[in-house]
């Protein structure tokens, strides 16, 4: 029988304390004293809780999580460029959701509409050849109307807000050229949003 998980509210209780305090010192804020976490993490592991990402996520409002949409993994271009990105955002604390379009701009289509329900912070991008021939980047535009990244290669076009031509790269560094450039954008995202609250805050 499986065993229902443990929850931040049932940690609370039992010690005592407030839900925010036991998610900031799981979270090993600052703001808590060391003995409160220690206390709370020790609890936390003789309950095998799981934190909930995603839940998490939404609240901080981003995922730490970029989605790739590639026509094919079996052509070694793609391989060689997917591991590039892997390796760099492993390396920056991000995980990598991936897409194949099989060359399809329904597919396409349907896989930036997946992505773009918040589960990933930016998206890059290599266009299928029915996009390019139909010169239909609608799709593409609406995700970028939600302010989120997108970051096209080898197949740009000037329809395309966020376009940006790195297909003059070596392959090998194509896949860290393109994680690098898509984490800066969302860090100026991410400066621009706050930039505008403040703005807001200020006039309410």
């Amino acid at each position: 029988m499986i065993q229902p998980k443990t929850t931040l509210s049932e940690i609370s209780k039992a010690l005592n304390l407030s839900v925010s305090t036991i998610s900031k010192s799981l979270s090993d804020s600052a703001e808590i004293s060391i003995t409160t976490k220690k206390r709370v993490q020790e609890f936390a592991r003789q309950c095998n809780y799981v934190p909930n990402h995603f839940a998490t996520s939404c609240r901080r409002g981003y995922t730490k999580t970029i989605g790739i949409i590639i026509p094919t993994i079996l052509d070694p271009f793609y391989a060689k460029v997917f591991i590039g990105i892997e390796k760099y955002l492993d390396q920056n604390n991000y995980k990598l959701i991936v897409s194949i379009s099989d060359e399809s701009i329904e597919k396409e289509s349907k896989n930036l509409t997946k992505m773009g329900d918040g589960s990933v912070d930016g998206i890059i991008i290599y266009t299928t050849k029915e996009t390019e021939l139909r010169n239909d980047y609608s799709h593409i535009d609406l995700f970028t109307k939600k302010r989120k990244p997108v970051l096209t290669f080898d197949r740009p076009h000037e329809m395309i807000d966020n376009n940006t031509i790195i297909d003059h790269l070596e392959t090998e560094n194509l896949g860290t050229e393109a994680a690098k450039l898509i984490l800066k954008r969302i860090k100026n995202a991410e400066i621009n949003h706050y930039r505008r609250k403040i703005r807001i805050d200020t006039l309410t």
